[in-house]
């Protein structure tokens, strides 16, 4: 949604800050991805030795789509640390975490560099009630 993209951006932007956005429906993530993508690529930051460069968004899509993709920089197998937004479903994002758990020296302080921002949050803890 809009919603989900603008704070995306003011995170990026304002808290100097990557975001992970994680949607449970593929439908929907590619949807909203394909959407926002444009507004996210008209958005410039400011890196670490003070150059302005743009905003760089990904896609979390299966090998498959990514074969398939014709060598588009924006699809990814799976979450891009150095992509300021990656729209992802949950099993990416978890793949990311555990993997940085699970590394010889782990580094939680990476944590801190990242926001996740849940869409659809009732789906992703399910439904009660």
């Amino acid at each position: 949604s809009m919603i989900i993209a603008s704070l995306a951006i003011y995170v990026v932007v304002a808290l100097k800050k990557k975001v992970h956005v994680v949607v449970d429906d593929e439908t929907l993530l590619e949807r909203d991805f394909g959407l926002f993508r444009r507004l996210f690529e008209s958005f410039e930051i400011t890196d670490n030795d003070g150059q302005r460069v743009p905003l760089r968004a990904a896609l979390c899509v299966s090998e498959e789509q990514l074969a398939g993709g014709k060598g588009d920089p924006s699809l990814v197998a799976r979450v891009d640390p150095e992509a300021h937004v990656c729209y992802c479903e949950a099993k990416h994002v978890l793949s990311f975490y555990a993997s940085t758990a699970r590394s010889e020296k782990p580094d939680f302080a990476r944590y801190s560099d990242f926001v996740l921002i849940l869409d659809e949050v009732d789906a992703l803890l399910g439904r009660c009630c």
